[in-house]
């Protein structure tokens, strides 16, 4: 056997551990390595499905964006058009409640007498031609 000096010893032990540490931090990258290798895949892929998930959260977003302004204009518009409508007939119902007036009298006047029909048609129309030229 070989006498050894504690110097010797220390650095030779020394050495063994290294090397057994070397080992083991080798032993432990092939066991672990394809594992570690496998969860950062799945983090990139999770993350890249993130990134997709963000993208189409604010593409919905703005279409729902835009979906609700649409919305809004067409009951915008709607309104508008009711009013309008609601206005329209209010004048058509007072030029029907004028036009049932002068009907009713028209038909409350007395019946014209043969002799005197020229002067009672003339009559008429140039009162309707001066109800006409008012309502204008």
């Amino acid at each position: 056997m070989v006498n050894l000096s504690g110097a010797a010893r220390a650095a030779l032990v020394g050495a063994a551990l290294l090397a057994v540490a070397a080992l083991g931090a080798w032993l432990a990258a092939q066991y672990y390595g394809p594992q570690r290798d496998a969860a950062i895949a799945r983090a990139a892929a999770a993350q890249a499905q993130l990134g997709l998930a963000l993208a189409a959260n604010q593409q919905c977003d703005a279409d729902v964006g835009k979906a609700n302004s649409a919305v809004a204009s067409l009951k915008a518009e709607a309104d508008e058009r009711a009013r309008a409508a609601a206005a329209a007939v209010a004048q058509a119902q007072d030029r029907a409640d004028a036009a049932q007036a002068r009907a009713a009298d028209l038909a409350k006047r007395p019946p014209s007498k043969p002799a005197d029909l020229c002067a009672s048609l003339d009559d008429l129309l140039t009162t309707q031609i001066r109800v006409r030229q008012e309502e204008q």
